[in-house]
């Protein structure tokens, strides 16, 4: 039984020190790019076909300009 406990708590160790491994690997200098772009994507990913009108349309209104 207390060995059992023991490889529960290695276990636990190793997915926390994983973790944190993942954390401070996440400091690195391109980390507020990707911070951004992923907001972006979480923001544009749903309405994927409403941003693809408007960017079309923008271009389409755009080049009537120019």
């Amino acid at each position: 039984m207390t060995t059992h406990t023991i490889d529960i708590a290695t276990l636990e160790l190793s997915s926390l020190r994983t973790h944190i491994d993942h954390c401070n690997g996440c400091r690195e200098r391109w980390f507020a790019l990707r911070c951004a772009a992923e907001s972006v994507h979480a923001f544009v990913a749903p309405r994927l076909f409403t941003t693809l009108v408007l960017v079309v349309a923008a271009l389409g209104f755009g080049s009537l300009l120019f």
